[in-house]
């Protein structure tokens, strides 16, 4: 019988407020925007050993091994 594993994660789901208003105003920069948010993020996410796994939207889904990283 294989050794069972348990792991402990955060997980995070972040929202850009007034995204879908935003779309309606100016498409352009509102994908401006979500380009803006994964390149201030994604460095963020990779420093405190999490991992992004998925986009949803304005959102994004994201794993960090420890709610302390995740607050980090």
């Amino acid at each position: 019988m294989p050794e069972r594993t348990r792991r402990l994660a955060a997980i995070v789901f972040t929202d850009v407020v007034g995204f879908t208003s935003a779309m309606g105003e100016d498409e352009a920069r509102a994908l401006g925007l979500l380009e803006r948010k994964r390149r201030i993020l994604k460095p963020l996410v990779r420093r405190y050993g999490g991992v992004w796994l998925k986009e949803l939207g304005d959102g994004c889904l994201l794993s960090f091994p420890s709610a302390v990283n995740a607050v980090d």
